[in-house]
C-alpha cells in the first residue's frame, strides 16, 4: 500500500504484488511478511533503494526470518526490526521522516510481532 504525504512516499507491502521492474520512489519500506523472499523480494528493494526500511519479526522465531537476502538488500538503508527495536513508528510531514522506536515492546521467541 502506497502512502504518500507532500513529496515523500512510504510503500507498506503485505504480500509481494510489485514485479522487480516497478517504477517507484519511496522514502521509507516496510518489508512484507516478516522479511520472508516470499513477501518482499530483494529485487523489489534493490530497485526501490528505500533510504529507511522496517521489517516486523520476533527474534528466535522457528521460520528463519527475516531472510538474509532480504536484509542483505536493505543495506546501506537506515535499516529496523521489531526484534531489536521494539514496536516502530513512521510519521511523514511531507518534509522530514522520523522512526519512533519502543524497545522495551519488542517481541522474544517464535511468536509474531
Amino acid at each position: 500500500m502506497p502512502i504518500q504525504v507532500g513529496s515523500q512516499r512510504a510503500l507498506l507491502v503485505r504480500r509481494r504484488r510489485h514485479g522487480p521492474s516497478a517504477e517507484i520512489r519511496v522514502d521509507a519500506l516496510k518489508a512484507g511478511h516478516h522479511g520472508s523472499i516470499a513477501g518482499t523480494s530483494a529485487q523489489l528493494v534493490d530497485r526501490l533503494d528505500p533510504p529507511v526500511a522496517a521489517t516486523s519479526y520476533g527474534a528466535g522465531n522457528p521460520y528463519g526470518l527475516p531472510d538474509e537476502e532480504v536484509l542483505a538488500a536493505h543495506a546501506p538503508a537506515e535499516s529496523h526490526g521489531t526484534s531489536a527495536d521494539g514496536a516502530m513508528t513512521m510519521t511523514l510531514d511531507g518534509t522530514a521522516l522520523k522512526v519512533a522506536a519502543e524497545p522495551g515492546s519488542r517481541s522474544e521467541g517464535g511468536a509474531p510481532p
